[in-house]
C-alpha cells in the first residue's frame, strides 16, 4: 500500500468517499421525506 503513505492522496480519497456518501444519504432522505405511507395523517 504505497499510496497509503501519501498524505495528500489519503485526504483526496477520504474527501471523495465522504462526499459520495453525503450525497447518497441526502438523496435517500429526500426520497423518504416525500414518501407518506397510506393511513398516515401527515
Amino acid at each position: 500500500m504505497e499510496l497509503s503513505k501519501d498524505r495528500s492522496w489519503l485526504v483526496k480519497l477520504t474527501n471523495a468517499v465522504s462526499q459520495h456518501w453525503h450525497a447518497k444519504n441526502a438523496r435517500k432522505k429526500k426520497h423518504s421525506d416525500n414518501f407518506k405511507p397510506v393511513g398516515t395523517l401527515a
